[in-house]
Order: C-alpha cells, then structure tokens, then sequence
C-alpha cells in the first residue's frame, strides 16, 4: 500500500468516526430537545385545564366552556381527558383518546400532586390530581354531575411528529456527512499526492543513481520541513559515500600502482638471471636482491591490509600502563640497529615519571613509522629528539627533525594513504607514502590524537597526545633527562 492511500485510508477512518460522532451528538441533541419541548408543552396543557378548575363551597367545578381549548406541540394535538373520584369521565377533547388514557394512566405513578410521566412508544402521558379544601371525602354533594371531592386531569401527546422531525434531521445528517466524506476523500487523496510528489521524483531519481555517477543529487523541496530535511540528509549521504568510494578507487589505484613496480622489479631480475649461466656469486646477488624487494613488497601489503581493515573488522586490545620514562630507552635501544648512522636524542620537559595508557607493541610501531619518516627527510648531521612532557590532563610524545618542513598546503594531506609531497618526490625519496597514513591510525587505535606543525625550512614536530594516567614527582622514580643513542 502506497503511502497516499495508507494517509488517505487513515484520514478517511478518522473523518468517518468523527462524522458519526458529530451526527449522534446532534441527533440526541435534538431528541432531547424535542421531549423536553414536549413535555413542557404537556404541563402547559395539565396547568392550562387546572385553571379552569373551580374550587366552589360545593367542591370542584369543571367549567364546561373550557372543552373547547385545543393545544397543540409541533402542530401535534394534545389530547385530554378528565376523570372524578368515582372514575366517571367529566370531560375530554375526544373520546378515543380518553379510552386510550383510561388503558395507560392505571401506569402512572403519583409523584405529589402531579403524575409522573409516562413515555410509550408512540405517546407521551402525564396528569395531575386535584382536590377540594372546601369538602371532604365523606360530604354529600348535591349535584354530583357539576361538583367533585376530586379530579384527575390526564393529557397525552403522539409521538408521532417528534419521530417525523428525527427520521427528517437523521436523513439530513447521513446525507451530508456522506457527500462531506466522499468529497473529502477526493480532495485528500489529490492534496496527498500533491504533498508527496517531492518524495516520489526523489525515489525516481534514487533509482537511477549508480557506482558509476554517484555524482548525482536528489531533488528536494525548500519547503522547510520533514521532505527538505529528509532530502537534505540523504544528499548527505550520497555526498559522504562519493568521497567514501573516491577514496576508495584512489585508494585501489595507488596500491595496484605501488604493488606493480616492485612485482615488476622481481620479474625483471628473475628473467635477466635466466638468460645465461653465471656465477654463483651472481646468483646470490640476484637472490639477496629479491629478498629485499619481497621484504618491501610484505612490508606495503602489511599496511595496505591495515589500512584497508574497518573499525568494525577491529580486534579489541588490550591496553596497559606504561612508563614513558622506563619504556622509551628501552625502545630506542632496540632501533638503535636500524639507524645507525643517526643520532636519537630522548629528553623529558620535566623531571616526572609519565605513565600512560597504551599497547606496547603499537605505540612501538607508530614511533618506528615517525622516526622513519623523520630519518628521511633529516640530514644526517642533526640528530632526530624525542620529547616527552605531561599537562594536568595529557602526555605528550612529539618527534622533532631538522628536515625541510612541510609546506601549508600539504599539511592537511599528510595523513593520507598514497600521499607525498611534491618535494619527496622530486627529491627521490624512498616510500609509498603509506608510513604516516598508518602511524595516524595507530594512534586513533590507542584512542590517542597524531598531529603534525610544521615551519618550512626548519624541520616538522610529529606530536602523539595520550590522555594522562600518573605522573610522579622527583624522587619516586629514577627519571631519564637526557639520553642519546
């Protein structure tokens, strides 16, 4: 069900109950309304034949000129009727309905001197008891046709013209509810439609974008509401998966390219060492040979592949504490082999035991990248330092160099995979430019921060930012100030 008839469906649901609502309320409105009318008309009536009742010396005295009042409720007649103590009809506006009201008033029940009211299903009844304060019940009356002890004065009105006015006001009702709701029904599927239009060019347009033009946008409406904003985001979206799959496909051709060159390099040794026989000297020349060139092909499938591992493919750490001032000689003793021809320098900015939060065997890995990358770029002549200091609340590791710097324009790009500047590569530099790319992820591994300042002509400062743990004053450890190796 598409989503204008699932609105449609529903609106129409709520429009129906509430019409009937609204058609009951006023149908028993009206109802009440008509009773209550009629039955104020019956004790107009009932009080209009008590006033021509006399109360004479002799008793009660029905005055006869009154049998010619005719009432009247919603041009329904009201009929009456009068009896004495002795049940003799006295007087009546016709007799069939006196006989009627002989048959319902035995159902009446006195309430006073009135007669509660009695509601058949095509009549209404009510009556009223009157009695002389000038006799009672044992005084002989003289002229028993003209005088009563007492009298019950009964009036009845049909139903008949209260059911007319109802049937008419529910036949109004159903038909104007009916035209109201079919007409709604058109005009709210047409405004559904209108109002989703939006979504529906969106979808069209959803449908037709591919890997191949991940380019395209959807069109959204500047209505400022759910549909701009829901257009908004997926155009969102789509914007953060292009860059995602440009990244990706720059990131595929790079390592093809980078893969390529020493794979190229093995095959080409291989078949120069082919071609004729030669020394054994020879061979293990060529041998040693690609036995570098595997060793670096290894080396840049390594970093590729964590390169390439989502946050989700991840497997959880497991971290310690560790003391920067024991840890960090015992690393630079272990690298001194790779390096050496350099000069390291390892200095605290103050005299504290700095314990971090960290896996050893990472935190190697992404200082060994930055001292590469500083070993690369520096002169032989100036030494590569490592400085440690600790704030309040953090620990620092910065890597300093002496190398030409890094121009402004290449700072925010430093980080990424296959990226070297243009003075690397006209330098001739060795790298793939894979080095600093993982070093970045290392840190954000760890959950620490990586970052790069840079004055050209001066050197670079590689500085790692870990939340701090434990810093221990002067005199609880043996701290290391300056150390060179």
């Amino acid at each position: 069900m598409t989503i204008t008839n699932r609105v449609s469906v529903f609106f129409q649901i709520t429009l129906a109950l509430i019409l009937i609502g609204f058609s009951l309320l006023l149908y028993f409105l009206k109802q009440n309304h008509e009773f209550s009318h009629a039955s104020e008309r019956l004790s107009a009536a009932i009080n209009t034949l008590a006033a021509a009742v006399e109360d004479e010396p002799e008793g009660l005295e029905w005055d006869r000129a009154a049998h010619d009042l005719h009432f009247f409720a919603d041009g329904e007649q009201i009929h009456w009727a009068i009896w004495d103590e002795n049940d003799a009809l006295v007087d009546s506006s016709d007799l069939p309905s006196a006989e009627q009201m002989r048959k319902d008033r035995n159902r009446l029940t006195w309430n006073g001197q009135d007669l509660t009211e009695l509601e058949r299903a095509d009549r209404i009844l009510t009556g009223r008891h009157l009695q002389s304060k000038n006799i009672s019940a044992t005084t002989p009356i003289a002229d028993a046709r003209r005088h009563h002890y007492s009298l019950m004065i009964y009036a009845g009105l049909s139903k008949n013209a209260i059911h007319e006015s109802l049937r008419n006001l529910a036949s109004l009702l159903s038909g104007i509810s009916l035209s109201v709701w079919l007409a709604t029904f058109f005009v709210n599927r047409w405004i559904c439609r209108r109002a989703l239009r939006p979504l529906s060019r969106m979808a069209a347009v959803a449908r037709e974008i591919s890997t191949e033009d991940l380019a395209d946008r959807l069109p959204h409406p500047q209505t400022r509401d759910e549909l701009e904003e829901l257009g908004t985001s997926f155009n969102d979206l789509l914007s953060r998966v292009h860059d995602a799959y440009e990244r990706q496909k720059q990131f595929a051709g790079e390592a093809s390219h980078q893969l390529r060159t020493p794979l190229t390099v093995l095959k080409g040794s291989i078949d120069v060492a082919l071609r004729r026989e030669r020394p054994v000297e020879e061979y293990q020349r060529v041998l040693r040979l690609l036995g570098q060139k595997v060793e670096n092909l290894q080396s840049i499938t390594e970093m590729l592949l964590f390169l390439a591992r989502s946050d989700s493919e991840k497997q959880a750490i497991m971290m310690s504490e560790i003391d920067l001032a024991v840890w960090l000689p015992v690393f630079l003793e272990e690298t001194r082999e790779h390096y050496s021809q350099r000069k390291l320098e390892l200095s605290f900015r103050d005299e504290k035991s700095v314990v971090v939060s960290a896996h050893a065997g990472l935190l190697g890995q992404l200082l060994g990248n930055l001292i590469d990358n500083a070993n690369k770029h520096s002169p032989l002549e100036f030494p590569i330092r490592l400085e440690v200091a600790a704030s309040d609340s953090a620990a620092t590791i910065a890597v300093i160099d002496r190398g030409p710097g890094i121009a402004a324009h290449d700072l925010s790009r430093i980080f990424e995979p296959f990226y070297r500047s243009e003075e690397s590569r006209n330098a001739g530099l060795p790298g793939v430019g894979l080095g600093l790319a993982v070093a970045q992820r290392l840190a954000k591994t760890m959950g620490a921060q990586l970052s790069v300042t840079s004055t050209p002509g001066q050197g670079s400062r590689f500085q790692i930012l870990f939340p701090l743990l434990i810093v221990q004053e002067e005199g609880t450890c043996d701290p290391v100030i300056s150390q060179e190796v």
